[in-house]
């Protein structure tokens, strides 16, 4: 969602972009920081062997949140610079749907911390093991031709 927000910002308000290169500059390391995200998220092994301390909890938390307020002073940022003028309904728009999506990326932040914290990785790790285990186990029953969902 943060990478759908940034790209709305650039899209609708990079043209008149009052704020100078700074802010693009800023809205591009976000997008490239949430990139980087999803690649983690998705598990790519070859991502996360470059960059290994995304596979720690609490230090993809701590980036994780960081971007977040990051965004948000984005969506602050976006509203003045139409100062004094009254900010449009398309900045108005655009800010709004920045600052959600940032506040659910510092809540989920803040929870990678939490979780990192109570070391709850290791756990994910070992029911996705015995998930996996029982699948490869599993044999159907003789007989059987219903599909299991």
């Amino acid at each position: 969602m943060m990478v759908l927000a940034q790209v709305t910002n650039l899209a609708f308000l990079g043209n008149a972009n009052k704020g100078g290169i700074i802010q693009d500059v800023l809205r591009v390391y976000t997008l490239l920081f949430c990139v980087m995200f999803i690649l983690s998220e998705l598990r790519f092994e070859q991502f996360l062997k470059l960059v290994p301390p995304l596979k720690n909890w609490f230090y993809r938390g701590f980036l994780y949140s960081f971007v977040g307020v990051i965004g948000v002073e984005e969506s602050y940022a976006a509203l003045a610079e139409e100062y004094p003028q009254i900010p449009g309904l398309k900045e108005q728009t655009a800010s709004l749907f920045l600052k959600i999506t940032s506040y659910a990326m510092f809540s989920i932040g803040i929870l990678y911390m939490a979780m990192g914290l109570l070391c709850l990785k290791g756990v994910m790790e070992k029911l996705k093991n015995n998930y996996e285990e029982q699948v490869k186990n599993w044999q159907p029953h003789q007989g059987d031709t219903s599909i299991v969902v």
